[in-house]
């Protein structure tokens, strides 16, 4: 049974992702690419790209034991590519997974450390939902509703306990252009007293726990007279920019002047903490963030003869990249790969099984600089279109990694995959990406001023 696409006022759902007519959630902007539905949720301001893909008709199944995604990612400034960490400090680790220093492509996926530990075969990103301290079978992931997709059973086997067998190989993943870390957060909240602390409700997203106690509870602090809960009720979701960072989840609040608080709300396993920032601690962060990476990206487009022609501006103390209107300065460039793990004799070359690219899809997150405001965000998409993709090089860098000690310790935040697996509700950024086609290309790049 092929994917059956059914369109609602919220998006498009897929069905025929398990049996039966349950639908699943794709997202409001919605392609099918080749063998491959790919949808965009923007319902947050750093959206979820999800894609599902059936067995290729012609694929013989028994070389393997399953399908499932893989992903690699590149960071281009005026179609320069970049090391990550040139673009931000805190994605430095993930340089241990470029295996081309021209085109600095690498995998997206749990760091070195965390996939020895797990003893993981292939680095599908379905893998990335495994929480810490949690080994499972990959056979369990063989069932939908994985934080970060599922694995699509190719050879029998008999299913363990339970229902949703996926008959789809699935990736859910966050698209992530934030220049603020978790770490930036945790000292924005630092020394400072928690607006409320609440416990946290079973099945319910923490962030959706908190606004309900706000809307309806004054502050624990506040005079008998003052009966008036913390949100006005006229705020509605619509009315809120939410983001997650890290482990937190922030609610910017409404305000005539974008000068409103910004809810940050954090959570353990039984309690949630709500702090209130001030929209100068945040702006200010942020605007921090925003000028320390044109510094980086000036110094290293510079060093490798690569300024972008009219983007330099000169009439300050130091040059310093100036994007024009409109531009898409900085790209984040996603090849998506569905990748078969071959039946095939372990050896050294292999490093667990043989892993062969069977099709793949390039798309885009572009960001732009907003010079009346100082910000500087994810704006546009670019439209996912069909690519080849070979996986020799990714063989070798794996078995690398799985092997050489000079990878011993290196650990990626996992909560850069989990996070994807948010209940995303309608907030105030919802609609607002815009398309751009696939064909369209980043500003040309020539040495200049």
């Amino acid at each position: 049974m092929p994917l059956e696409s059914v369109e609602r006022s919220t998006g498009t759902y897929l069905k025929g992702v398990v049996a039966g007519d349950d639908e699943v959630y794709l997202g409001r902007i919605a392609r099918q690419v080749g063998d491959h539905w790919v949808g965009f949720d923007d319902s947050f301001a750093m959206p979820v790209m999800r894609a599902f893909c059936r067995a290729p008709e012609k694929l013989r199944p028994e070389p393997y034991f399953h399908l499932g995604y893989m992903q690699f990612a590149q960071v281009n400034v005026y179609g320069v590519a970049v090391p990550p960490s040139v673009f931000v400090p805190h994605w430095k680790e993930r340089e241990a997974y470029v295996w081309d220093e021209h085109t600095q492509q690498y995998l997206d996926f749990m760091g070195p450390a965390e996939a020895r530990a797990r003893d993981v075969s292939a680095p599908f990103y379905a893998f990335n939902g495994q929480q810490r301290k949690e080994r499972l079978r990959e056979e369990a992931y063989y069932y939908h509703g994985r934080p970060n997709g599922s694995l699509l059973q190719i050879n029998p086997f008999v299913p363990e306990t339970g229902t949703g067998l996926s008959r789809c190989a699935s990736i859910v993943c966050e698209v992530d252009l934030e220049l603020l870390s978790g770490a930036d957060v945790a000292e924005l909240v630092k020394g400072w007293e928690p607006l409320v602390v609440i416990d946290r409700k079973t099945g319910e997203e923490p962030y959706r726990t908190a606004l309900t106690h706000l809307r309806a509870n004054p502050l624990p602090d506040a005079e008998p007279e003052d009966t008036d809960p913390v949100i006005d009720e006229i705020v509605g979701d619509s009315d809120i920019v939410a983001r997650v960072i890290g482990e937190y989840v922030l609610l910017e609040m409404p305000d005539p002047e974008h000068l409103g608080s910004t809810l940050c709300v954090s959570a353990t396993t039984t309690k949630i903490t709500v702090h209130a920032l001030s929209a100068y601690d945040v702006k200010s962060a942020r605007d921090r963030a925003v000028a320390e990476m044109w510094d980086r990206l000036y110094d290293h487009l510079a060093s490798v003869n690569s300024l972008p022609a009219g983007r330099v501006d000169k009439t300050g103390d130091l040059p310093c990249l100036r994007p024009r209107p409109g531009d898409f300065a900085v790209e984040l460039r996603y090849t998506t790969v569905l990748a078969g793990l071959a039946r095939r004799t372990v050896t050294r070359s292999t490093g667990g099984g043989r892993r062969e690219a069977l099709s793949a899809f390039t798309w885009s997150a572009l960001a732009q600089f907003d010079e009346v405001s100082g910000d500087f965000g994810l704006t546009a998409i670019r439209l996912p279109a069909e690519v080849g993709f070979s996986m020799d090089p990714v063989s070798k860098m794996w078995l690398d990694v799985k092997t050489m000690s000079r990878y011993d310790g290196l650990s990626i935040d996992l909560s850069h995959f989990t996070r994807a697996a948010i209940a995303r509700d309608g907030f105030a950024s919802r609609g607002g990406l815009r398309e751009v086609r696939p064909l369209d290309t980043v500003m040309s790049t020539g040495s200049g001023t």
